[in-house]
């Protein structure tokens, strides 16, 4: 099973996934030889992308051509358990078979108002504009793709809060 979790650009995918992943161990996957994980094993689960440093994590993390090829990779290895991937923002694909699919869908205006400060805390630069496009095309592409979704009868849940999400997440490791 995988399990993605889709929310535009400061939704916080990436901190219920970090939540989620907390202090419990972990086991690093290298799959394409770079200095950061391309995915973890953790004890119920493998989570698809890096979580190291400040960056945000999950498929965005991973070379674009990479992304398909590298969840194909992990599924090979994770047997019985589900494998979760985050977004990755732009580039979500949509995905068949035994997909859950959790959308965090937040407000537009708090997305970018929590991308803004996330890139000030980084000192990166902030291009309101061009931000706020980013985050409204996303949000439109996740709503198509929600769509699809449902038509091909794949399971999905839109939730409202980072708690909700995490929750709906840990509810489907059990």
């Amino acid at each position: 099973m995988v399990i993605q979790l889709l929310g535009a650009n400061g939704a916080g995918k990436s901190t219920v996934v970090q939540e989620l992943m907390g202090v419990r161990p972990r086991v690093p996957l290298y799959l394409w030889d770079r200095r950061v994980p391309d995915a973890y094993s953790l004890p119920d689960c493998y989570v698809v992308g890096h979580y190291e440093g400040q960056a945000c994590g999950g498929g965005d993390t991973l070379p674009r051509a990479k992304l398909s090829r590298t969840i194909e990779r992990v599924l090979e290895v994770a047997g019985r358990r589900p494998v979760l991937l985050e977004g990755p923002t732009g580039r979500e694909p949509t995905l068949a078979g035994d997909v859950r699919v959790v959308y965090l869908r937040r407000p537009a205006a708090a997305c970018l108002g929590n991308w803004i400060v996330r890139n000030q805390s980084k000192g990166l630069r902030t291009n309101v504009p061009v931000m706020e496009r980013r985050v409204n095309s996303c949000i439109v592409r996740i709503e198509r793709m929600m769509q699809a979704y449902e038509q091909a009868s794949i399971t999905t849940h839109v939730v409202r809060s980072r708690a909700e999400a995490l929750g709906c997440i840990r509810e489907m490791l059990t």
